[in-house]
């Protein structure tokens, strides 16, 4: 007997065919999971919030920071004056990179991105530092949803993320600093699905600063053991390239005498004491409580290979350098990306331990980030206030006294702020010198009080000027 042809339901060829058309439209890095668009109202609000970040900060009374940025400003405003605007460009960009080359640094970003961002208006210029950090955020949470995360992981993910970057801040308002701009092109690489986009991008962060090049090795191993064989090849090959031109420049400037390899070495071990400072440790603290309460289950993968590799080479390369202040930054955000990447990323739990799982991150990244944009926000004060105060009084001299990082922790500060003066308002040609400065003044005509400082400091009681965060009263 003749079996019974069994016929498709209608239409089943056509969604066959629909499916396979849509598998192809759908760009998915490697083996990640095609998961379900973001709801209408959850794009909405990441815009709104994105967008309402932007107006925020354009409503701030921004001014360049006291680390390099006024002479950045001033240097590339002489040469786009003197040979116009893109012949000034390239003279400057020469000259960024002779500083670099003769002082042993290979970061070809770092001699594109000042002759940029520094013709923007200060207000300008921050906006691309926050939207360089909302990227760095971004990227690692699209990276873990694409990896099949489930809703309750991937809000996870995003508090653990902004307490990771906290350091990264900084570069908020210190706008020269590169550790900012090579997280955001990390993070822009694990935004996009595409692998060579993503290999472009980890290889501009490289570009940005040399120890990101580990993030191309890496991905290089990580792309093998998926089977992905030439790209695995032309990842490790850029980021190996990297790191030998930049040694190979190091070498020759004679940079690399002062690099202590030393096992034994005392400086050595206090930087790697640094690796279990608050920011790192409280990390810990987050995703061992997200694990006890969600009952996750901890577990290796081949994205622990990924960011474990990059986390361990970037911190190794960097200890004998130091790692205080911002050089930490790139080390705790990939210390994020590799806590997370040992967590399931399928957890599924009850809305009352869900709400106990958040509650510590929540309280810990808030802890973090107070911090740097706290002392972010005090710094912009006090050298508004301090150009405000003192603008009226050219041809004098200014004894400032007090402690904040980076405006008096280096003798770079107050002659920033010098520069910033100079700039905004011609003919302006006082000095501005810390007590703390082997050049500082017996016979100031002022002397400015950063908040906190110790009246004891303050030899005459006289106000000229005032604000929230400075006072400066006359001279002895």
């Amino acid at each position: 007997m003749r079996p019974k042809l069994q016929l498709p339901e209608a239409g089943t060829h056509d969604r066959r065919e629909s499916a396979k058309v849509k598998t192809k439209a759908t760009p998915v890095e490697d083996n990640q999971r095609q998961l379900m668009p973001l709801p209408r109202a959850a794009k909405v609000a990441i815009a709104a919030v994105v967008v309402g970040l932007i107006v925020i900060w354009l409503l701030i009374d921004w001014e360049w920071s006291t680390v390099d940025d006024p002479g950045q400003v001033i240097l590339l405003a002489r040469e786009i004056q003197a040979s116009g605007w893109l012949a000034g460009m390239t003279s400057r960009s020469s000259q960024l990179m002779n500083g670099d080359i003769g002082g042993g640094i290979f970061r070809p970003a770092a001699w594109v991105y000042p002759v940029l961002v520094y013709q923007l208006p200060v207000e300008w210029a921050h906006v691309v530092r926050l939207v360089m950090v909302l990227i760095a955020i971004a990227g690692p949470i699209a990276f873990y949803r694409r990896a099949g995360a489930s809703p309750q992981f991937t809000v996870f993910a995003l508090i653990l993320m902004i307490g990771a970057s906290s350091t990264l801040y900084e570069g908020l308002f210190l706008i020269s600093i590169q550790e900012l701009g090579g997280a955001a092109c990390i993070g822009l690489g694990l935004l996009l699905p595409w692998r060579s986009t993503r290999i472009v991008a980890f290889l501009l962060a490289a570009l940005f600063k040399p120890p990101f090049a580990w993030f191309l090795v890496s991905y290089g191993a990580y792309l093998w053991l998926q089977r992905r064989k030439p790209e695995a090849a032309i990842s490790s090959a850029l980021g190996i390239g990297v790191l030998a031109v930049s040694t190979l420049i190091a070498t020759a400037s004679g940079v690399t005498e002062s690099y202590p390899l030393d096992p034994l070495n005392p400086a050595l071990w206090n930087q790697v004491a640094k690796l279990i400072e608050p920011m790192n440790a409280l990390l810990l603290v987050s995703v061992l409580w997200w694990a006890v309460v969600s009952q996750a289950r901890l577990h290796v993968s081949k994205e622990t290979l990924f960011f474990g590799f990059a986390w361990l080479a970037y911190t190794a390369q960097m200890l004998p350098w130091g790692i205080s202040a911002y050089y930490m930054g790139p080390i705790s955000y990939t210390f994020g990306l590799l806590l997370l990447s040992l967590l399931d990323r399928n957890i599924t739990v009850s809305r009352g331990r869900l709400i106990v799982g958040y509650s510590l991150p929540i309280l810990l990244s808030a802890w973090l980030i107070r911090l740097p944009l706290t002392w972010g926000f005090t710094m912009n004060t006090v050298v508004n206030e301090t150009i405000d105060c003192l603008a009226l009084h050219p041809r004098t001299k200014t004894l400032m006294t007090g402690n904040l990082l980076y405006v008096t922790s280096s003798p770079e500060g107050p002659i920033q702020i010098e520069g910033r003066l100079q700039r905004e308002f011609p003919g302006w040609d006082g000095l501005i010198r810390h007590t703390s400065n082997a050049d500082a003044f017996d016979d100031p005509d002022f002397v400015l009080a950063i908040r906190g400082t110790n009246p004891a400091e303050i030899p005459n009681t006289d106000v000229v000027c005032s604000g929230s965060a400075v006072t400066v009263y006359r001279g002895p």
